[in-house]
């Protein structure tokens, strides 16, 4: 019951609400609804869009088309919308999300594979791996949707830039939200309003945010990295260094307090390994 709850409310956190957090004085989620039946429908809404077209790729138009929306103040290759909360929460719909993340041909060109690989890692429609509460179906709807990440994994190099950022990446010890205000065994009823007054607080949803951009750092790469078209770009020794360096970073994984978010690389590995 725990990973329910908690998964449901990092993923409407972090990018479900079509209100925003209390700036805007709503979460836009009626006080009648429980938190389980608005991720299920919000599921409901993204598998819809993909169903028709099983396997499919959606070519988007980028709504971000001028070029120099694409790099902030210090010249840096950014996402626009990471930069634009309201617009994000202001598009509900899908396909607009879609849109919004959709990388300009001119960008894709230009981006070297660690900026491109640093917008996938950092990419909105991440959302989804919490939405699904699965890594794995979270990642091949993205990949479906978003042509960042399939540019990314055309790259020759992106084996060993995306493997880079991953060892790179220093885990925060503590998690930024206290968890234990969550109270579960209240009646759904009394959860839907312990969460709306959770949801109501800007702060906390910026802490439930940056929680869930963890998660982001570790599964997205941890994702790429078991794609057949990027493990043959490894010599058989440097994927045993591979391993190595996932394992290690599954040790430092678990001196933490996000040690619940496991592994996907070894995971998939070890199904791989027994089938």
């Amino acid at each position: 019951m725990r990973k329910t709850k908690l998964a449901a409310i990092i993923g409407l956190s972090v990018c479900m609400f079509v209100s925003g957090c209390a700036r805007h004085g709503s979460t836009g989620v009626a006080a009648t609804d429980s938190i389980t039946d608005i991720a299920s429908s919000a599921q409901v809404d993204a598998e819809t869009e993909t169903e028709t077209e099983t396997e499919a790729i959606r070519e988007c138009h980028p709504y971000y088309s001028n070029p120099d929306d694409w790099y902030d103040a210090d010249g840096n290759m950014v996402m626009p919308i990471s930069l634009d909360e309201e617009k994000w929460q202001s598009s509900p719909i899908f396909e607009d999300r879609c849109n919004l993340c959709t990388i300009p041909q001119t960008i894709i060109d230009k981006a070297s594979t660690e900026e491109l690989a640093k917008m996938v890692i950092e990419c909105n429609m991440n959302y989804l791996i919490d939405l699904y509460g699965d890594v794995d179906e979270g990642m091949n709807t993205v990949y479906k949707n978003f042509n960042g990440i399939r540019e990314l994994l055309k790259r020759n190099d992106c084996g060993t830039v995306v493997l880079k950022l991953y060892s790179e990446y220093t885990i925060p010890q503590k998690k930024h939200f206290d968890y234990s205000l969550i109270d579960e065994s209240l009646s759904i009823e009394e959860s839907n309003k312990q969460f709306q007054e959770i949801f109501s607080n800007e702060e906390y949803c910026r802490q439930i945010n940056e929680d869930a951009l963890v998660g982001y750092n570790l599964h997205v790469p941890e994702w790429i990295l078991t794609r057949p078209e990027v493990m043959e770009q490894f010599s058989e020794a440097e994927r045993e260094s591979v391993e190595d360096t996932v394992k290690r970073k599954y040790d430092e994984l678990n001196k933490t307090e996000f040690k619940d978010e496991g592994n996907f690389f070894m995971d998939a590995m070890e199904k791989e390994k027994n089938q």
